[in-house]
């Protein structure tokens, strides 16, 4: 029988945590002082069944992780269609509007500025 040391059950959290079970620490404990071969057999097994857990759970929370990601990118997405104008865009436009010397008649005399009400006309 191969019995782990106590430096390496120090060191590995997963054995800390599996011996925290008051059951199965007392079956390790079994295992050690009497050397009994169906002992140790059911403390691997309760060890896989344990340390399966973990994964599961370890997998179950990743893919809710990056399925979280995922909606907020979509949402994000889905938001940004829904936006009518580049917020950068629109506050450069104005910036130069507001900075520009031409007077308001000028602007809607240009031919490109008279399109775009056109086009904005409800």
């Amino acid at each position: 029988m191969v019995f782990l040391r106590e430096d390496n059950i120090i060191d590995n959290k997963v054995i800390q945590s599996f011996l925290q079970v008051p059951e199965n620490k007392e079956l390790y404990k079994q295992v050690i002082e009497f050397n009994d071969e169906n002992s140790l057999k059911e403390l691997n097994k309760m060890f896989k069944d344990f340390f399966l857990e973990i994964r599961l759970l370890k997998y179950i929370s990743t893919i809710i992780h990056n399925s979280v990601i995922e909606m907020d990118i979509r949402y994000r997405k889905k938001e940004q269609i829904l936006v009518p104008y580049n917020e950068q865009l629109h506050d450069k436009e104005t910036f130069e509007i507001v900075n520009d010397s031409r007077e308001l008649n000028e602007f809607l005399e240009d031919g490109k500025m008279i399109g775009c009400l056109n086009v904005c006309e409800c």
